[in-house]
């Protein structure tokens, strides 16, 4: 490709995503006051995380106008990468399910935040905190084993749930599998990856215009295909949340 047609390129994948973030953004906006019941409430948490990092990822994008810009790929792959993961995370707690299931999954995932919050106040010595805790997650089991939905997995399973370990009952692979089934999802995962972790693949092959943060082409050519996929699945989640039950409609 030609500068042009780079600079061209990386300008349409931008203005896309920041279009579909301002959506969201608004909608957030819309209903962050509205008196939500049941599941509702974590789904608007959950929504409020997707536009947190999207807005971040947005800001971090260099303006090709502006010269004094950094240009950190790695930074962008590594919110990119987050914002898939809590993207399918969402379309997984969201995704339209009976009654049974759908407080099952909030049960789980109150489940896991109490068992991690015990898991780090105890590395803390923090005993008082632990106790707390402690009943929250026993309280948690209770409403789990009690639900319709739960009761109906294999007794392996719930056992394995109950340990609190996990958030969700589907794995991040079953999620992306189910909700970003492109094939071209799992490899843009992997390779927004490398540069989360800081791999090899990350930074062996870097020109000096990468390694010091200034405009290259290879930035302009990877930037927009990540932003155009992310802004797709992102506009997705913000139909989903409006298919949330909540007791009253949303417009969009």
């Amino acid at each position: 490709m030609t500068n042009e047609e780079l600079d061209s390129e990386y300008s349409k994948g931008l203005e896309t995503f920041r279009k579909i973030v301002l959506q969201a953004i608004r909608l957030h906006a819309k209903v962050r006051e509205m008196p939500f019941q049941g599941v509702a409430p974590s789904a608007r948490l959950l929504f409020a995380r997707l536009c947190f990092i999207s807005v971040s990822l947005a800001r971090i994008c260099p303006k090709l106008e502006n010269e004094k810009d950094i240009w950190d790929f790695a930074t962008i792959a590594l919110l990119s990468r987050s914002l898939f993961e809590s993207i399918m995370f969402f379309e997984y707690f969201c995704e339209t399910s009976g009654p049974d299931e759908w407080m099952a999954k909030m049960y789980l995932l109150n489940l896991h935040d109490r068992c991690d919050r015990i898991r780090l106040f105890t590395a803390m010595d923090k005993p008082l905190d632990v106790a707390g805790f402690t009943g929250e997650a026993e309280i948690l089991r209770g409403l789990l084993r009690n639900n319709p939905f739960f009761a109906g997995l294999e007794a392996k399973r719930q056992k394995e749930l109950l340990k609190g370990y996990k958030a969700a009952f589907l794995s991040l692979r079953e999620m992306g599998n189910k909700f970003s089934p492109d094939a071209d999802s799992w490899v843009i995962y992997d390779f927004l990856s490398t540069y989360a972790h800081s791999l090899p693949v990350s930074f062996m092959r870097n020109s000096d215009d990468r390694r010091d943060g200034l405009q290259n082409d290879v930035d302009k050519m990877y930037t927009p295909g990540v932003l155009t996929w992310l802004a797709a699945l992102l506009d997705h989640a913000r139909s989903t949340y409006l298919g949330v039950p909540t007791g009253m409609m949303l417009e969009t």
